[in-house]
């Protein structure tokens, strides 16, 4: 069913970039730049790093937004389906791992957190 499938959203962030999310995962993105002289374009990229490894990784340049929309586009049609499941898992336990090493910092405690971490949801997998 294609209502359950998440949907690839954007959020805004300061300076005329978006951040593109998947599945609450940060996959992507667009942004506006500007090169010498003043020339104005916007570059787009794709892909998350997981366990540190990016893979399949792609970046370009356009000329205007609606442009690095559609080669964003093009790039995640042939990123998703090359991504997992625990792949996504993989990057949110980083990040949560990595805001809990940050907050115990804030603590004045300088341990690492447990790796994984206790009470962390990975996805089951769905046999049925």
């Amino acid at each position: 069913m294609d209502g359950d499938k998440p949907q690839l959203t954007r959020r805004r962030f300061p300076n005329e970039t978006w951040h593109l999310w998947y599945d609450d995962v940060r996959v992507g993105t667009i942004a506006k730049a500007e090169g010498l002289r003043g020339l104005t374009y916007w570059t787009w990229d794709c892909g998350f790093s997981v366990n540190g490894a990016s893979r399949d990784h792609r970046s370009g340049a356009a000329a205007t937004y609606d442009d690095a929309r559609v080669a964003f586009l093009a790039a995640w049609a042939k990123y998703l389906p090359r991504r997992t499941a625990e792949d996504f898992d993989n990057w949110r336990h980083h990040a949560a791992w990595t805001a809990e090493k940050y907050a115990r910092w804030e603590r004045g405690d300088r341990s690492a957190p447990p790796w994984p971490l206790p009470g962390f949801a990975f996805r089951q997998l769905n046999l049925e």
